[in-house]
């Protein structure tokens, strides 16, 4: 099973800020790192057919999984993205790039 970290360093603000009363040069650094969440070949899968619009006992026939581990998949990928929904998990993983559009993946059937 692979997985893929996308980690990108950004330097947000860099500046010299003198104090008018002291005279004093402060230098400010400020970095954000953004982590791209970790997901399972697996779980990108299912999202992807969450995307299309399947329901669980679709993705678990497509896939040849049982339904309850589709649930299991589907409450990982919720809880990774922060999201309440099915509907959340697909609009968070389309606008962070997690997937690439709301279609059918090729092995639907």
């Amino acid at each position: 099973m692979s997985r893929h970290v996308d980690v990108r360093l950004q330097v947000l603000l860099l500046c010299r800020i003198r104090d008018r009363k002291t005279g004093f040069v402060t230098l400010y650094l400020g970095i954000a790192v953004r982590v791209m969440i970790i997901l399972t070949d697996r779980e990108r899968e299912v999202l992807e057919l969450v995307a299309a619009g399947k329901t669980s006992k679709s993705i678990s026939a497509n896939l040849r999984i049982s339904e309850p581990t589709v649930k299991w998949h589907v409450a990982k990928v919720l809880k990774k993205l922060g999201a309440q929904s099915r509907s959340e998990a697909v609009a968070v993983a389309l606008a962070r790039g997690y997937i690439a559009t709301a279609r059918p993946s090729s092995r639907v059937r």
